[in-house]
């Protein structure tokens, strides 16, 4: 039997005001899922989405094995309800692009695609740039990652902090 878990945090007071804030992150990892259940998209305030794998071994310099992982191989273009998403966890799916609507995710800090090994970020990267609070991007395993490195970089925000390989995941 598979549970969906959906976790609340309290995040304490915002600034300039005596009302707390309710962060909410929704764990769906490694639950083997071919698609994202509807009601993910009923929570527009969800800060953070992880659809990545459960446990990940890594084996430097050159794998890594997750036990279980999702299996999901489109991300609807409804991702972009989730209007405060900070941060969105992809790794080890299936995916071969990213929804158009991607860029209407303005709050997005931090995007994980690593082991999609179908995904070219190459052809994502006119989508990628049009995130403004964009700060980390994890592509290891990605398409065509590091033979594009140097166009990656130069195409991105100079403070976006690029994970592009086991190197950069250690050193983290």
């Amino acid at each position: 039997m598979k549970f969906i878990i959906f976790c609340i945090f309290f995040t304490g007071t915002v600034a300039f005001g005596q009302h707390s804030t309710v962060d909410t992150l929704i764990n769906l990892q490694g639950l083997k899922l071919k698609s994202i259940p509807d009601s993910v998209f009923n929570k527009p305030a969800t800060r953070s989405l992880n659809l990545g794998p459960g446990n990940v071994v890594f084996y430097p310099p050159l794998s890594a094995i997750a036990d279980s992982t999702n299996e999901l191989s489109e991300l609807p273009e409804k991702i972009a309800r989730l209007t405060k998403l900070r941060s969105l966890y992809l790794s080890f799916n299936q995916l071969k692009s990213l929804p158009n609507s991607i860029v209407h995710l303005n709050d997005l800090v931090i995007l994980d695609v690593s082991f999609n090994v179908e995904l070219d970020i190459v052809n994502e990267l006119d989508k990628l740039k049009q995130l403004p609070h964009l700060k980390t991007l994890y592509i290891v395993g990605a398409k065509n990652v590091l033979n594009n490195l140097t166009l990656i970089k130069k195409s991105l925000k100079p403070d976006v902090k690029i994970i592009a390989s086991f190197d950069d995941l250690l050193q983290k």
